[in-house]
């Protein structure tokens, strides 16, 4: 199941849950953390972090995503626990959405 997580299906979140149902709670942790190690670099790992309640890490990758979505999508998770983070990731994206529309006006003249 491990190889299956890792080479087949890469992040798929129903064997992950199978996967951590197979260890004890201690030895999960270690083996979690070896396999966040060995998954794809390109595999969002989001939901797995958002599974295992690694908030921190799951603030990391929204905060440094691009566009709205990721913070849109654990906005009602993450708001909790870092509410000026969320904040300051809003803002940041209507400032760059003010930027980029006022670049469209400004060329279409």
């Amino acid at each position: 199941m491990y190889h299956l997580l890792l080479e087949y299906k890469a992040g798929d979140l129903n064997i992950f849950k199978e996967l951590k149902s197979q260890y004890e709670a201690e030895e999960w942790i270690e083996k979690r953390e070896e396999l966040f190690l060995k998954l794809p670099k390109y595999l969002h790992i989001e939901q797995l972090y958002k599974e295992e309640k690694l908030y921190d890490r799951l603030l990391e990758l929204v905060l440094k995503s691009q566009g709205r979505y990721a913070v849109q999508e654990y906005e009602n998770i993450l708001k909790k626990y870092y509410p000026e983070e969320i904040l300051d990731k809003y803002k940041m994206e209507v400032m760059k959405m003010a930027m980029y529309m006022g670049d469209r006006k400004n060329t279409n003249k």
